[in-house]
């Protein structure tokens, strides 16, 4: 709306409407018509886009309407105004729409969560572009945040939409003893992953670790994994130790790298992860297998490794990786080592359960050599056995940059390759 100055303005239009006084010759203000117009328009709309009924007798529904915010609470699509969910994007319909990017700043919705199984994580209004959520402590809402019932409050900064409350994922609470959760490749990340049912268990480990964020304490929490094949995943600063169980030999598996991203399965930030009976493969360019990062902890057995053009299994800064079991590896491609350690981190053996390394494929060529450490990193397997090792193609070992191998006294030919191990630019073996 514009101001509207009078008709005998004078040629100023932000000329004021004075009164008339005959007495001193002072011509009063002569009003337009749409002076008058206009701003009933402007509160009979503040009426309507509140979704109030016209009263002739009810002299504050304008004060009611501001008051309810009901301009910018938005249920599930009834008469043109509410929202819905495709893709992670919530798209938001208001009336009135604004016009502009610009228009938004400083906006506050409400989003009535009238429908269950409701996840995103960008809200789209009006069609004027998708912008991220972001939560009370600048991190992405989880799955699950936004329960059936709930009314969550967001505010458009001019670059996110930020949560102005703090959400369940942020504040975990300490997980009971015995806790298990199921993964099945017809499970739904919107479950709630309590039953190893469809319409309860998690499609992909996605959904096991925006659960496991919820919670705190010693306690582990048990993650069965069915028979299927199934994206890489990432735990990261996680506060329980996860035990992931495969029935049926389930396989992670990438074919390119998501960004930001390193390898396959990615243990990083102080988790805690047990794997038993699942495979681990990329096809990925420049990618690991498993990565074990930044004070992780890994523990693998009854694990295949598939393809890993960089390394099947990478611990690096200050992290462990302890082999056990049945370790198998079961790819013909070429990559730079097998088992690698570097930033003092380490590979080692479970002496109460000494593994088994078993290749299986029919030959199995590295460029750099099968076991690599470099910068204070530790490969110790002196307690496993190796079977099939002559089909590996290349040095048995690399140790450089202050990097150990070791097999205690188990001989230069320990690890298995075809050619002789280097430690010329590296130190220890």
């Amino acid at each position: 709306m514009d101001y509207v100055s009078p008709f005998n303005d004078g040629g100023d239009t932000n000329a004021g409407y004075p009164d008339a006084n005959p007495a001193t010759g002072v011509e009063g203000a002569i009003p337009r018509g749409r002076s008058l117009e206009h701003p009933l328009r402007e509160l009979v709309g503040v009426i309507d886009k509140s979704r109030i009924a016209r009263s002739g007798t009810d002299l504050l529904q304008v004060a009611r309407g501001v008051r309810s915010q009901r301009m910018n609470y938005v249920p599930a699509f009834a008469g043109g105004i509410g929202w819905g969910v495709s893709g992670g994007v919530l798209a938001v319909s208001l009336d009135p729409a604004p016009t502009t990017i610009a228009d938004m700043i400083g906006m506050v919705l409400r989003v009535d969560i009238s429908i269950g199984g409701v996840a995103f994580d960008q809200i789209n209004v009006n069609s004027l572009g998708a912008y991220p959520v972001k939560t009370f402590r600048g991190q992405v809402p989880l799955p699950g945040d936004f329960p059936l019932g709930s009314v969550p409050c967001v505010c458009f900064n001019g670059l996110a939409w930020v949560l102005l409350t703090v959400l369940y994922s942020e504040t975990p609470s300490f997980l009971p003893l015995g806790a298990t959760v199921y993964v099945r490749p017809d499970g739904s990340n919107d479950n709630d992953g309590q039953a190893n049912t469809p319409d309860h268990a998690f499609a992909n480990m996605d959904g096991v670790t925006s659960f496991a964020r919820r919670f705190v304490g010693a306690n582990r929490l048990a993650v069965f994994v069915a028979a299927g094949t199934y994206p890489g995943w990432v735990a990261d600063s996680l506060q329980i130790g996860l035990d992931i169980v495969g029935t049926g030999n389930p396989t992670f598996a990438i074919s390119s790298l998501p960004a930001g991203r390193r390898g396959c399965v990615e243990v990083l930030r102080g988790t805690d992860v047990n794997m038993l009976g699942v495979a681990i493969t990329s096809t990925a360019a420049s990618s690991y297998g498993l990565v074990a990062s930044r004070n992780a902890l890994a523990r693998v057995k009854g694990v295949d490794f598939g393809a890993a053009p960089l390394a099947n299994i990478l611990a690096q800064q200050s992290s462990t990786v302890t082999l056990a079991g049945s370790i198998q590896f079961t790819s013909t491609a070429s990559r730079n080592a097998a088992i690698s350690a570097d930033s003092v981190s380490s590979v080692v053996w479970d002496e109460a359960d000494p593994p088994t390394i078993n290749i299986t494929a029919a030959t199995l060529p590295v460029s750099v050599a099968f076991v690599s450490s470099f910068l204070a990193g530790i490969v110790r397997l002196n307690g496993a056995t190796f079977v099939n090792g002559g089909v590996v193609v290349g040095k048995r070992y690399l140790a450089a940059e202050g990097g150990i191998v070791s097999s205690s006294g188990g001989g230069a030919s320990f690890y298995p390759g075809s050619l002789a191990g280097d430690a010329t630019t590296g130190f220890y073996y």
